[in-house]
């Protein structure tokens, strides 16, 4: 089992970046997703910002800070309103709410959250939040009696 772990640790290190750049796999289930989709396009702008920061095992430490507004076109108040509406959506988690000279830390319920120094308990896979809520608001349609 061990020699396993160090096999999938080699890969992961030599094929961390294509063509010398980091890159984040996303999983098809979340990117063909009707509820991803219904998300506004400001909201998706700031979870794929968010995305871009995940290493593999810094899901609950990614911090989404007020300079990110400039980068991301938007005012910080868009900005806000899109975090909003990402957690209402349960496609991230506060992982740490932020305050005097601290920025808030998230997690995305689509990966895994590490224990890397925050409030939240670390999970051995994703949580998923995004589907429950999909499922509860439109649930699955009932099978046919034969």
């Amino acid at each position: 089992m061990g020699n396993r772990k160090r096999k999938a640790e080699r890969w992961q290190h030599n094929h961390a970046a294509i063509n010398n750049q980091p890159y984040i796999m996303m999983r098809q289930d979340l990117l063909s997703s009707p509820h991803f989709y219904s998300l506004s396009g400001n909201a998706q702008k700031v979870f794929n910002y968010l995305a871009g920061q995940y290493r593999g095992g810094n899901n609950g430490n990614l911090s989404c800070p007020k300079s990110a507004a400039e980068l991301l076109n938007m005012t910080q108040l868009t900005m806000r309103r899109a975090l909003k509406e990402l957690e209402d959506a349960e496609f991230l988690i506060v992982s740490r709410q932020g305050g005097k000279n601290q920025c808030s830390l998230y997690a995305l319920t689509c990966f895994r959250i590490d224990d890397c120094g925050h409030d939240l308990p670390s999970t051995s896979r994703a949580p998923d939040d995004w589907k429950r809520r999909h499922y509860e608001l439109s649930p699955a349609p009932a099978l046919k009696p034969h």
